[in-house]
């Protein structure tokens, strides 16, 4: 037997542990687990053309609608984790003692409101008209305020709510729930906790670790196990929302997954493997999870954004793309202001608008 079949043999075994199965949800079919045969993997039929590290088309530099300077004395912006929710820009801060949540209105940008959240705030969802605040535990130098809580604050009555549950990694909202990762190697030994989107309360904890994502209606984790020879193998687990149990496991030859999501109206699973030009977009069908083999290379650069595939190239700018992996449009520079700082602002696409967040403002584009 070949060393990559051993390879496969032993992910199979890996992935197929787990606890013993509970009922099912009687919305929701179980799902066998994948066969070999099924098992996802970068294509080797097809040789597609890499994304160019920078295109042959001069790049457009996208037009500032609106913008504006922030003034929060000691705080800096976890811009990676902004959202686009309710017609706002939702901008978490670090700042000790506490931490900041600045709601930004997207048809003026201005300031519609300030809320103090954990010290350390990571990644954020929306779920039951609320937005939801993951405040992890820091850089582990000393104990932060807030840490290890979920800040849910109501639109309505503009308040703030917090719960404590260990938060080892980005947070996922869906089916009237908020579910929040443990660590792996901690208290919560790669718990998967499910929070009552309306009570804000932990109502179950089921032992299954990775990364949970809601997408193409389902709900599914994503774990990418460690030690075993380059290329890494993820583990894409689609997970029953209401009982935990899982529906099907599916080994993936890859370093990581983002997703399952939909693009342009389909459900796709998008891979990244060590090789950065070997990035894979893979067909992924909701009602049994089992993704298809990639057909398509990508930068490790790209992200699905509002539906869409955006690459960052080296020049630092982005480009649209289709599903074959070729430029569906010209380059988008950042604004000059925005980057005038030397600052490398965060991009990315929601509703139909465009953000620049940055060290020091945030930008509403209008993207050529």
């Amino acid at each position: 037997m070949s060393k990559g079949r051993l390879l496969l043999a032993f992910v199979i075994a890996v992935a197929a542990c787990g606890p013993a199965p509970v009922n099912p949800s009687p919305s929701l079919s179980p799902v066998p687990t994948a066969s070999p045969a099924a098992i996802a993997s970068p294509s080797t039929s097809a040789s597609p053309s890499p994304v160019p590290s920078a295109s042959a088309m001069p790049p457009t530099e996208a037009h500032v609608l609106l913008a504006l300077p922030y003034r929060l004395p000691g705080a800096l912006p976890n811009a990676a984790a902004a959202i686009y929710a309710f017609d706002s820009l939702w901008i978490p801060f670090y700042a000790s003692p506490n931490g900041w949540l600045l709601r930004l209105d997207a048809a003026d940008v201005h300031v519609q409101a300030k809320y103090p959240i954990g010290e350390s705030p990571g990644s954020m969802a929306i779920a039951d008209l609320a937005v939801w605040v993951a405040n992890d535990s820091g850089d582990g130098s000393r104990t932060y305020a807030g840490a290890n809580t979920l800040t849910r604050l109501d639109l309505h009555t503009h308040r703030a709510r917090t719960t404590k549950v260990e938060v080892g990694g980005p947070i996922a909202a869906g089916f009237g729930a908020v579910f929040v990762p443990g660590f792996e190697n901690g208290t919560g030994n790669g718990t998967l906790a499910r929070v009552d989107a309306a009570t804000g309360r932990v109502v179950a904890r089921w032992p299954i670790a990775g990364t949970p994502v809601v997408g193409c209606g389902r709900l599914w984790v994503v774990r990418t196990l460690v030690g075993l020879k380059a290329p890494d193998v993820t583990v894409v687990t689609m997970v029953d929302p209401g009982t935990g149990q899982r529906l099907g496991e599916w080994p993936v030859i890859a370093d990581g997954v983002l997703g399952p999501t939909v693009v342009d109206g389909r459900c796709r699973l998008l891979s990244t493997t060590s090789d950065p030009w070997r990035q894979g977009l893979q067909p992924v069908s909701p009602e049994d999870g089992a993704p298809a083999p990639a057909t398509a290379a990508f930068t490790d650069r790209t992200r699905v954004l509002d539906g869409e595939l955006w690459a960052k190239l080296d020049d630092g700018t982005y480009q649209l793309l289709d599903q074959n992996g070729s430029p569906a449009a010209g380059p988008v520079a950042m604004p000059a202001v925005a980057t005038a700082d030397k600052a490398d602002p965060y991009f990315f696409v929601a509703g139909g608008v465009g953000w620049a967040v940055g060290n020091d403002a945030a930008y509403r584009l209008i993207l050529p």
